[in-house]
């Protein structure tokens, strides 16, 4: 006997529920290659950065002359660049431009590697004050970015792919719920009421700024804290069929294996959820504020051109 026949001869007149599969796409060769990009500019930019870090009491470039002016103009070049990826992405006569993940690709290595350029640039110090304006913008706008890539990761199938629906991880909470309660040994409201009260509670709250931004450190405690009320009470379910002495103690231990499985499942897939509703407000947050701060550092970079070659 199978798992599901042996969990069903445990429910008398109950139909099974429609099973319903999430139609998600299988992304796995993307995410390999967008995990590949972020590896080669990992292992570029650390050894570069702490390189020049550690030696820059030894100038080895000088901001006004040779190699450290032309990183300079190179750096700037690759932030200008930048801007051509929001262009791919909403303007029209750039549409046939090749595909936006190349472009977000681009954006992401150039974003990494024109900071660096710049610091070299500057030799990691400070110099005057339109300098320092200029190069505090580009910092925050770099870490803007990094911060972005991390809020972006959380709310897409794989890097450069489809944005994940909340709709999609709603169907797959649904087969998870259904598969606890087509094991279901004795129809009671309160097997399955710690998983759904864990989903509506944190849903809620995930749907504010604030409260949303909270919750995601405590949210695996939140969740395990659920599931053993949930074990518990799969336990005062476990024990009632005990005393009845229809089935074997090997169909017991199966059926209680099974609900717990699928009750893993579910607080899993309702967890997904949760994030998906924080990373997605937190992304559109992140959207409104860095576009300002690349701007910003566009004027300030240009007006420190100006002020360079002028005085």
């Amino acid at each position: 006997m199978n798992e599901l026949a042996m969990t069903d001869s445990l429910v008398e007149g109950k139909q099974p529920p429609p099973k319903i599969e999430p139609q998600l796409n299988n992304t796995s060769a993307k995410k390999r290659k967008a995990g590949l990009v972020e590896t080669i500019l990992l292992f570029t930019a650390l050894p570069l950065i702490y390189f020049g870090w550690y030696y820059k009491d030894f100038e080895l470039f000088s901001a006004e002359t040779g190699w450290g002016y032309k990183l300079g103009i190179i750096g700037g070049v690759m932030m200008l660049v930048l801007m051509l990826y929001p262009l791919r992405k909403h303007a029209r006569f750039m549409k046939n431009f090749g595909k936006v993940r190349y472009w977000f690709r681009l954006h992401m290595s150039l974003g990494i590697l024109g900071p660096i350029a710049i610091l070299y640039h500057a030799n990691f110090g400070l110099g005057s004050v339109n300098s320092n304006v200029a190069l505090v913008s580009m910092l925050v706008v770099a870490c803007s970015g990094v911060i972005g890539r991390f809020v972006y990761s959380k709310i897409h199938n794989g890097l450069y792919g489809r944005k994940a629906s909340f709709e999609e991880l709603h169907l797959a909470l649904l087969q998870a719920k259904q598969k606890v309660e087509q094991s279901q040994a004795i129809a009671s409201d309160g097997f399955v009421l710690p998983l759904v009260q864990f989903e509506k509670r944190f849903v809620s709250l995930a749907n504010k700024y604030v409260t949303g931004i909270l919750l995601l450190p405590f949210l695996s405690l939140f969740s395990l804290m659920a599931y053993q009320k949930f074990k518990h009470q799969v336990a005062l379910e476990i024990s009632i069929i005990k005393q009845q002495g229809v089935f074997s103690s090997a169909e017991i231990k199966q059926t209680e294996y099974s609900l717990r499985r699928y009750g893993k499942k579910y607080l899993l897939n309702a967890s997904k959820m949760i994030e998906f509703v924080v990373y997605e407000r937190i992304f559109s947050l992140w959207h409104m504020l860095h576009l300002p701060l690349f701007m910003i550092m566009v004027l300030t970079g240009l007006f420190h051109v100006y002020a360079v070659h002028m005085y």
